[in-house]
């Protein structure tokens, strides 16, 4: 959609933040697409995204709607333990959409969504601190819930256990 701000997001200092390469990062390069509170970065180091996760008010993602039905974006799974409420532009049936509605730790709109309802939807959080509280807290119940390294360690080495065991002839 088009890089479109809303003016209650410019009126409360909102910042956008994209950490991209590729087609995305040159098309928000492009002069006519550029606006003053927006900042690029390129890709980062795992410390410095987990500060960058840390310092913002909303986490975004955006998923091609082609590949929206069969993907499960990594980058939903890092929002959701970094503990922050989600703005999500997915297909509502893709399963991270699902994660965000049942779970209550984010907005999901439409990849068809204007670049209005898309700002109506971070501002929202924005605008209102026990939304993004409730959100976030949702989102790191779910994360402790389901990302627990110990659980998956241990699903793994009964799948090693499992296939040392079996004979290979």
């Amino acid at each position: 959609f088009p890089v479109t701000i809303d003016p209650e997001f410019n009126r409360i200092g909102g910042v956008v933040v994209v950490v991209s390469e590729g087609y995305g990062r040159e098309f928000l390069e492009r002069a006519e697409n550029k606006r003053q509170n927006i900042e690029l970065y390129d890709f980062l180091p795992i410390t410095e995204l987990a500060q960058l996760f840390a310092d913002a008010s909303v986490l975004i993602a955006v998923l091609d709607p082609a590949a929206s039905s069969f993907s499960v974006p990594s980058k939903v799974m890092s929002y959701l333990s970094a503990g922050k409420p989600i703005v999500a532009s997915i297909d509502p049936n893709n399963a991270s959409a699902k994660i965000l509605k049942n779970t209550g730790a984010g907005i999901v709109i439409s990849p068809e969504a204007t670049a209005l309802e898309f700002n109506e939807a971070v501002t929202k959080i924005i605008s209102n601190p026990q939304i993004a509280i409730s959100m976030s807290e949702s989102g790191m119940k779910y994360s402790e819930r389901n990302f627990d390294s110990n659980v998956a360690a241990q699903f793994f080495m009964k799948q090693i256990n499992s296939f040392s065991q079996t004979s290979l002839l």
